[in-house]
């Protein structure tokens, strides 16, 4: 009978969880509006054609969640969000660029969202500390090595030059995909549960620009701007969550 109940008030402690998020700060909750407007205008540009609206929009995306964040969050060591939204509205402005620099652009590009995954991937790991395996953590990674190993043929057949730096940068992807998954049973399943939902979408979105670099796109803006907003926003949320 209590399992019983358990599983019942379930979905309204999640409700509720879900509740006092949003009311946890008026500004905060705004933040988020303003975020789903910028990602909306941004699609709609992209869709469109619209440079201008894409750039615009685009450059407000990471300001949005750090606002949101600053106002939401009431945990530990909030430095290393900071710096993972910086580095990644960083990223943002660099591939903005298209011109006869553009690669030296896109390398920056890459380094701060780089240094942005290991921001995120060391919040989650001094979050979860000591607790380094979770039956989640487990499925996580027999379901990434396969996926990984094809990855990894596949951009090795076509030899582009990016070759080593995109395997580097997939191990990364996995690792924070991962170091999400450890924190299970240390905050609110639903902390959890969205940091993960992020992290996988990062990597996803990134896969997608990576097909883009190798010469094998199977994307189109749209779908990348909305797989890696919704990444950054999910992350935000889930970590928010995981310390409140």
């Amino acid at each position: 009978m209590i399992c019983k109940a358990l599983a019942i008030d379930a979905p309204f402690r999640w409700v509720k969880m879900g509740w006092r998020f949003v009311m946890l700060s008026p500004l905060g909750f705004l933040s988020a509006v303003l975020f789903s407007f910028a990602l909306s205008g941004n699609l709609i540009g992209n869709y469109q054609s619209f440079k201008w609206v894409t750039r615009i929009t685009k450059s407000l995306l990471m300001p949005l969640l750090l606002l949101m964040f600053i106002t939401t969050y009431q945990g530990e060591r909030p430095h290393l969000i900071y710096l993972a939204l910086g580095f990644s509205f960083l990223g943002d402005f660099f591939l903005l660029f298209n011109s006869k620099e553009a690669n030296t652009f896109f390398i920056l590009g890459s380094i701060s969202f780089i240094l942005a995954h290991i921001c995120y991937f060391l919040w989650f790991l001094l979050f979860s500390l000591p607790n380094l395996i979770s039956p989640l953590m487990v499925l996580t990674t027999l379901f990434l090595v396969p996926l990984t190993i094809w990855f990894w043929k596949t951009i090795c057949r076509h030899g582009h030059r990016y070759t080593p730096s995109l395997i580097v940068y997939s191990l990364l992807i996995d690792l924070l995909v991962i170091a999400s998954t450890l924190t299970w049973s240390k905050g609110p399943l639903l902390g959890t549960l969205l940091a993960f939902m992020g992290a996988l979408l990062f990597g996803f979105s990134d896969f997608l620009i990576a097909m883009r670099v190798i010469g094998r796109p199977a994307d189109d803006n749209v779908m990348v701007m909305m797989s890696y907003s919704l990444a950054q926003f999910l992350l935000v949320c889930g970590v928010v969550l995981l310390a409140y």
